[in-house]
């Protein structure tokens, strides 16, 4: 499976944009049709292409061990006080000062709420800040 940005209008006229997996172009905007979106542009993020290199590169230099142990913390709180996980990454993310960190958790969101994907699959998108443990 191939990642894909987009960026695309809801019927509201709200923009929004985001990652969503599939085999193919043709694939991902069926998915992005399919969720009531009217897509404005939809740009291909190959395993080991350039713009995926620079945002892991760019994210990875500024997302420290500390920021991890801080985020793993706040996040086992949260779950603990009954928070669904999609409801606690999005506190997360608001609270978040690191706006590195901010766009991984918004990727690890949008991997579980829209994809429906685990835990364990949105994280293994981002081998260079978490590691397989």
């Amino acid at each position: 499976m191939t990642r894909f940005r987009y960026s695309a209008i809801l019927t509201s006229g709200q923009r929004v944009g985001g990652t969503v997996k599939s085999r193919d172009r043709r694939e991902a905007l069926k998915q992005l049709i399919g969720r009531g979106y009217h897509p404005l542009d939809i740009e291909r993020l190959g395993s080991g292409g350039l713009g995926t290199w620079r945002i892991t590169r760019d994210t990875f230099r500024r997302v420290t061990a500390s920021h991890l142990r801080v985020l793993t913390k706040q996040l086992a709180s949260l779950l603990r006080a009954g928070l669904p996980m999609v409801h606690a990454l999005a506190t997360l993310r608001r609270q978040s000062e690191n706006r590195h960190l901010v766009r991984v958790i918004q990727d690890v969101e949008e991997s579980l709420s829209r994809e429906g994907g685990t835990l364990a699959d949105a994280l293994d998108e981002h081998p260079r800040i978490f590691d397989g443990v």
